[in-house]
């Protein structure tokens, strides 16, 4: 391909076959990191490259590198080529053994021969001078199925993961190579192939390719988790019980990885701040959904996980067919609600792909039921894990009566599941004073707060949007209220239920189930209901709290997140072993 990008006329890589597109991808994994780190600029190091064919372009885009050499006069001529560019690179002439260890964020070999005992030892001494959470880039050369496939175990042997690759060359490459006398920056014949090959690498599957560019991060325990979300957004109870998992499963002696097959959201930052590695695989197009299968199918094959854990419908479909192609270790779906997204078609469609689970987690009784009578799912195919909360870092709410202006609160998506009108249309009804705090964000947002403008009760209601901890916030609070239309467990309602917050919830199996008559009961979508619910709490206030401090007293050890990872782990290794 001819140069196009300024860094591209920084090297000769454009008379190489497939040069500039193997800078090109090196340079995308890169600029994926400093987006993601943006208050960190990344330490880089590259070995394998004595002309700087990479080095340069890299330093050119302002990166901070690091080019060792092993002869003192390609250093010396890299460092004069860099002058006279202007850019700024640091030559050492040293072996990568010699370098500092754990001092680099990302290493970079853009010459590894695939299939050698040179490669082995290119990578150990590379595994060695990234940092606990840095990552490694290759740039392999082979061709075909053999070599792809020894390099893979190379590099699990090197106690390394590939958590990306992609073909640098394909299947003209050869050609190109042979021909290469020809090759110039003039020969428009030569730069034509080399798109087409482009073209033809990116379709071409593993064994066809004549080089790969691969993204490695160094293994940090032995076995490895995928979860697939379709989202990043915060606030849901799928997406907070994988964040959960994925920070204590290292204590059990496994990985996580978390993909968004469908895009990402405000979970990325906390997600990089606790170094728990992810992927997006954005949906976009009409057709992405059939190529996101694909994507995350070969990002899954890379990967090789041991446990694919699939959370929403988004996910359990798409999700679990991209692993069953990846031909991945067991698929477990956990099933999060008692209704399915898309109402019959939900159903008809997990009915269909059930089998391609190994086992089903519900988070209730309540759930499980819902699997084995309506989408027909085994009993034996069932495990019933509740979803765990932190028991000990949620404060209590001291014996006291309601403020005078009494404090509610409401905790939820604001989405028509959790029935936020039905609580906005029972408060403008409730006589007395009150005021109520929103903890959440959803579609709902903008036509609630026309609503509660029309109601003429705006003034009264704070809009919290998604709180980063909840732990301290129920016990600043008098009621918490939640009038959901149906629930699979009711996460905030057992952490509010563990604060000796005085409790509404709506009459339905999976509250009955974990209160039984301990709180206050609502007809699901009865604003009336709702209203007579409230106004009993308020004008009988101390029957209310003396109600939540006694089932505050209760034992919730039961829903611990010790004991919900304690479970999952048990669950996985069992698979695992059935599955080997």
């Amino acid at each position: 391909m001819k140069p196009n990008q300024p860094q591209h006329f920084t090297t000769s890589l454009h008379r190489v076959p497939a040069g500039l597109r193997g800078l090109d991808l090196l340079i995308e994994r890169i600029t994926l990191y400093a987006d993601k780190h943006p208050q960190h600029a990344p330490q880089i190091l590259i070995t394998g490259d004595e002309t700087a064919s990479y080095a340069l372009p890299i330093a050119a885009l302002g990166f901070s590198v690091v080019n060792l050499h092993a002869s003192e006069t390609n250093a010396k001529n890299c460092q004069a080529r860099a002058k006279e560019l202007g850019v700024e690179i640091n030559c050492k002439t040293l072996r990568l053994s010699e370098e500092q260890t754990e001092k680099f964020d990302i290493i970079i070999n853009p010459n590894l021969p695939a299939d050698t005992v040179e490669a082995e030892e290119a990578l150990i001494a590379m595994r060695a001078a990234a940092k606990r959470h840095g990552f490694i880039l290759i740039k392999a050369q082979g061709a075909g199925k053999r070599p792809y496939n020894n390099l893979l175990e190379l590099i699990r042997k090197s106690k390394l993961r590939v958590y990306s690759s992609a073909n640098a060359a394909g299947p003209l490459a050869r050609r190109l190579k042979q021909n290469s006398k020809q090759n110039s920056k003039r020969n428009s014949k030569f730069h034509l192939l080399d798109t087409l090959d482009g073209l033809l690498a990116m379709l071409a599957p593993r064994n066809r390719a004549q080089a790969w560019v691969m993204e490695c991060h160094p293994q940090l325990k032995d076995k490895l988790v995928a979860y697939i979300l379709p989202t990043l957004q915060a606030g849901g109870g799928a997406e907070r019980l994988v964040m959960q998992l994925s920070e204590r499963l290292p204590e059990h002696g496994f990985e996580a990885h978390i993909f968004a097959n469908v895009r990402g959201g405000a979970l990325e930052n906390l997600l990089q701040e606790k170094n728990i590695a992810y992927t997006l695989i954005e949906r976009r197009g009409i057709f992405s959904r059939f190529i996101n299968i694909c994507k995350l199918k070969r990002h899954l094959q890379d990967l090789s996980p041991d446990i694919v854990h699939t959370h929403l419908l988004a996910a359990d479909i798409w999700g679990r067919f991209s692993a069953r192609l990846a031909k991945c270790g067991p698929i477990v779906t956990t099933l999060h609600n008692v209704k399915m997204e898309y109402g019959r078609l939900g159903v008809w469609v997990m009915r269909l792909t059930k089998t391609l689970t190994a086992r089903y987690i519900a988070i209730s009784d309540d759930v499980a039921g819902f699997l084995e009578n309506t989408l027909k799912v085994k009993p034996q195919k069932i495990t019933t894990i509740q979803n765990g909360v932190e028991v000990s870092k949620i404060k209590r709410r001291i014996n006291r009566p309601f403020h005078d202006v009494p404090k509610l609160l409401f905790v939820g998506r604001l989405e028509p599941q959790k029935n936020p009108d039905i609580l906005l249309h029972a408060l403008a009804n409730v006589r007395g004073s009150w005021e109520l705090a929103i903890y959440g964000q959803g579609s709902m947002e903008h036509e609630l707060k026309y609503m509660a403008d029309s109601l003429g009760i705006l003034p009264r209601i704070y809009w919290q949007g998604i709180a980063k901890d909840m732990h301290h916030i129920y016990a600043e609070h008098d009621l918490f209220i939640m009038p959901s239309a149906w629930e699979g467990f009711g996460l905030v309602a057992v952490e509010a239920a563990v604060a000796g917050i005085p409790m509404i919830v709506s009459d339905i199996p999976v509250m009955r189930e974990l209160f039984a008559d301990s709180v206050k009961m609502s007809a699901p979508g009865n604003v009336a209901s709702l209203t007579q619910a409230i106004e009993d709490c308020l004008d009988n206030s101390s029957q209310a709290v003396a109600r939540a401090q006694n089932l505050a007293s209760a034992d919730f050890t039961k829903y611990s997140i010790d004991k919900m990872t304690e479970e999952h782990v048990k669950l996985y290794n069992s698979l695992m072993k059935n599955h080997g």
